[in-house]
């Protein structure tokens, strides 16, 4: 009695029955749907029953032969001795299923690119990424022949046979790409259009437009559909519990929104796309004659929906064969210890096991200010931690936030906060009154993080998210209604720390071609001094994880090693400028750490570490989901 759900003529009753017998269909009571394979002919025995008119369709069910699904639930174990990055974009699945790209790192702490032969499981680094530094979003050629993926602020590409990379664009700050019909789609930039090259590389054009009007700043992580000339990317920022989802093509054609997620997607080319939605894991046609969602959803089972973050990254992989593969360590529950300088556990801080991110220790060293969020919440809001007494307050009651810092005097927590609107304001809070938040600057752009206050209180400087010249350093005095660009070049600077005098700004840049800690002169920003030897890291989102910090009594700074695990201690002779030593490890952070954030004097590390799987990282496989699901509705 629906019209919507009436199929439009017997050609479309055809194709159904044909999804059917190849297992197409999550369950036999799902919507009416067109499937996208065309161009297989139907044998001939069911074309004839087709036929005999839809009075007949149920008994043509009937007779169909299915076969015997055989869905698994599987904990795919890294090799030992190798973690697999915790980032769910770490990995990526080839069409045919057959072969998984993985980012590890080893024993000596450098992230390479890997191998797994999905059929016997037989793992390798892929030869020629050993010296690449930064390795992320692996995706596959449609032939399964070539992986590309982003390093070195570069869109590169190989055979999976090993060899040299091509580099095919730049790439400086990459927020997903997927390979297409003869052409590849990505995201160079964090913000703007995505762009489209060739399959061996050439000049960039842009291939969507963003729709300010919408609120949208930019498009992140494509995949495309089955034709290979369509795809589906996520808009950002979005809404604060959603993304839009659009479609555009390789053409250029106006694009439309499809769909609203928590995530990014994944699209399948069975027809199916995946995503994130009221916290479960989601799957629904995508009919790939009219390019529309069409259908209910289902629920896909065994998989986690991890909380959505203003990435609009997809939170799994997906291949054609109907297997899935997610790897979500950063969503594990997380407990917070303390760590002295040796790296030795001290013992754990009693709070609620959760999501934290970047906490940050007050000046009297009795607080801690932390995105938090429970298990199983779909966001993060601000809370602090009494160290002494191990309880936490809720100081936030909406929003999202970036990273929190305290005034010197600690009276204040000031976090970056959207609050609805998709423009990351800074903003404070008094730290004694829960709700007690207030306006310090209208940013009038997303993305933004309040990284440091200077020793005398009066200026701010935070992480600003640019077009055209990546990741900045802003800067503004309490009071003031504009902000002033502190440093803002082609380059990438990030995680600005004042030394307890206020006369010098550590920070990293990547102006070298990989990050680097730096110092100068504050406010003039003159006299560069470089301190790293060999590289330092940040988050790459902008997070506190990865900031310089000084000692209290400025002879010492301390920062993240390339390594992401190992950190370094330099000694400070103060002076004019001042005198920097040679850096040396200080220790190794434990697996699965997070965040992390060390007392004014060094000697007290206060950890964020994940509930990591015993035995070493492992991603979760769920082979034919649709047959899962199918088995699960018939209970």
């Amino acid at each position: 009695k629906d019209a919507k759900q009436r199929v439009r003529d017997i050609g479309d009753v055809r194709l159904e029955l044909e999804a059917i017998a190849a297992g197409d269909a999550l369950s036999a009571d799902a919507a009416p749907v067109v499937a996208t394979t065309r161009g297989r002919p139907a044998p001939g025995w069911l074309a004839g029953l087709v036929l005999l008119g839809a009075g007949l369709g149920a008994l043509a069910i009937l007779l169909v032969p299915h076969p015997t699904p055989k869905p698994a639930v599987l904990a795919m174990l890294a090799p030992p001795g190798i973690v697999m990055n915790a980032d769910p974009t770490s990995v990526g699945l080839s069409r045919d299923g057959r072969m998984l790209a993985f980012v590890g790192t080893d024993t000596t702490g450098v992230s390479r690119l890997w191998l797994r032969n999905m059929l016997d499981g037989e793992v390798h680094v892929l030869a020629g990424t050993e010296g690449v530094s930064d390795v992320s979003a692996p995706f596959f050629s449609p032939d399964g022949r070539r992986v590309a993926f982003f390093s070195d602020g570069k869109l590169k590409a190989m055979s999976v046979e090993g060899g040299n990379a091509d580099v095919l664009a730049d790439a400086p700050l990459p927020r997903g790409g997927a390979w297409g019909a003869g052409a590849i789609v990505y995201q160079p930039r964090s913000v703007g259009p995505l762009m489209r090259i060739p399959e061996t590389g050439g000049t960039p054009v842009a291939v969507t437009v963003v729709d300010s009007a919408a609120g949208h700043r930019g498009h992140r992580y494509p995949t495309f559909l089955p034709d290979g000339k369509h795809f589906l990317c996520t808009a950002v920022p979005g809404g604060e519990d959603s993304r839009d989802i659009l479609l555009g093509s390789l053409d250029g054609a106006k694009m439309r929104k499809v769909l609203d997620s928590g995530t990014g997607v994944v699209a399948t080319m069975r027809g199916w796309v995946l995503f994130e939605k009221g916290g479960a894991v989601r799957a629904q046609r995508f009919d790939a004659r009219s390019l529309r969602a069409v259908g209910p959803t289902r629920t896909v089972p065994t998989l986690r929906a991890i909380s959505p973050n203003s990435d609009g990254a997809p939170i799994l992989t997906a291949s054609a064969d109907g297997t899935v593969l997610q790897r979500a360590a950063s969503d594990l529950p997380q407990h917070l210890e303390w760590l002295d300088r040796q790296g030795r556990v001290m013992g754990d801080i009693g709070v609620p096991e959760g999501l934290y991110g970047n906490p940050e220790i007050s000046p009297d060293g009795r607080y801690a200010a932390t995105d938090f969020a429970e298990n199983g919440s779909a966001s993060a809001i601000l809370w602090v931690i009494d160290l002494q007494r191990q309880t936490m307050q809720r100081m936030m009651f909406e929003g999202s936030i970036g990273h929190a810092v305290w005034t010197p005097d600690g009276r204040r927590i000031l976090t970056g906060s959207t609050l609805g609107a998709s423009d990351q304001d800074i903003c404070s809070f008094d730290a004694g009154t829960p709700g007690s938040r207030r306006t310090e600057l209208r940013t009038h752009s997303p993305w933004n993080h309040p990284l440091d206050v200077t020793p005398d209180g009066r200026f701010v400087v935070y992480r600003h998210q640019g077009t055209s010249t990546r990741q900045d350093l802003y800067g503004f005095a309490f009071g003031d209604t504009v902000p002033r660009p502190l440093l803002a070049t082609q380059f990438a600077e990030v995680c600005a720390k004042f030394s307890p005098d206020g006369r010098w700004m550590a920070y990293l840049s990547d102006e070298s071609g990989q990050l680097e800690v730096y110092v100068r002169a504050f406010p003039a920003l003159d006299r560069q001094t470089r301190v790293s030897v060999r590289g330092g890291y940040a988050d790459p989102n902008g997070g506190g994880f990865g900031e310089p910090r000084w000692r209290a009594d400025g002879r010492e700074l301390t920062f993240l090693a390339p390594d992401h695990f190992t950190i370094m201690s330099v000694d400070v002779t103060p002076g004019d400028p001042p005198a920097f030593g040679t850096p040396r490890p200080l220790f190794r952070l434990p697996r699965g750490a997070q965040s992390y954030c060390p007392t004014r004097g060094l000697d007290r590390f206060l950890v964020a570490i994940t509930r990591e799987e015993t035995g070493g990282s492992s991603a979760l496989v769920v082979t034919d989901w649709p047959a899962m699901e199918r088995a699960l509705a018939t209970r």
